[in-house]
């Protein structure tokens, strides 16, 4: 499966979704492999988990998808080129993405040990 490019902001949400076709792709591929019976159980299995993830849109949608937007939707209202933008981005994310946090002070502990050499 293809890596998900991770960077200051988490998860990117477009290619979230590029690994997810990916993986359909490659599933497809594997399914056109197998004999009908095999076919016929991997079906079920889609369906399944195809009615899975409509039961998830109505009850709020991909958790994952919706942290990576709203990470990028926060990032955009910040100053990330400056350690206070950075500081108050860190803080705003903290609640929901803590991992997204703690790389926003290193980077604000990066650039302050670059100002200070």
């Amino acid at each position: 499966m293809a890596e998900i490019v991770n960077n200051l902001f988490g998860i990117d949400p477009a290619a979230l979704q590029q690994q997810r076709a990916v993986a359909d792709a490659a599933q497809a591929f594997r399914f056109a492999q197998l004999d009908p019976l095999e076919r016929a159980n991997m079906a079920l299995y889609q369906s399944g988990a195809q009615l899975g993830r409509a039961g998830q849109q109505l009850l709020g949608g991909d958790e994952q998808l919706n942290r990576a937007t709203k990470v990028r939707q926060l990032a955009s209202q910040f100053d990330m080129t400056s350690a206070d933008g950075l500081r108050q981005f860190a803080q705003a994310v903290s609640s929901f993405a803590p991992d997204v946090a703690q790389r926003a002070i290193r980077s604000v502990i990066r650039c302050f040990d670059c100002w200070t050499s």
